[in-house]
């Protein structure tokens, strides 16, 4: 059975990735979803992988035994970068990109995070790779014209 963790929790109080994929590892996980950024987050990095650290230590985490298939999308923005995070699908495998909900939640904000959500898409699928979105309760709950 393959079972994967998504590696936020895991990394946000622990400053060695490779001590803590391997405590996974010893655990038996063999897939992880780590959040990436397209630079660094000054004191994340570790939690944040910067997409040239992903790029630089691909090969070894996967030398570790580990798949990834999906990585959640941080600080990007989908609109102005959505060919580079194609290629990054592209280069690495990955089959899905995860970004969040747009942090205000009105009709507005929502019907563009969608547009560009869709054009990220569109994107991703010249490569085989598809968007997904992360949603918390806030996001469930809020409603738009009643609905």
């Amino acid at each position: 059975m393959k079972t994967g963790i998504d590696l936020y929790g895991v990394l946000k109080d622990r400053k060695d990735v490779f001590a803590a994929l391997r405590s996974l590892k010893a655990l038996g996980y063999d897939r992880i979803e780590p959040c990436v950024a397209p630079g660094p987050f000054e004191g994340l990095e570790h939690v944040l992988w910067p997409e040239a650290w992903l790029r630089e230590h691909l090969a070894e985490i996967r030398e570790m035994g580990f798949e990834m298939e999906s990585v959640h999308l941080v600080g990007w923005n989908t609109a102005t970068q959505r060919g580079r995070l194609r290629d990054l699908a592209a280069d690495c495998g990955f089959r899905h990109l995860v970004v969040k909900s747009p942090v205000e939640l009105t009709e507005t904000s929502l019907h563009q995070a969608a547009l560009e959500y869709m054009m990220l898409a569109d994107a991703l699928a010249e490569v085989g790779a598809e968007a997904l979105i992360h949603n918390e309760s806030a996001d469930i709950e809020t409603r738009v014209r009643g609905k």
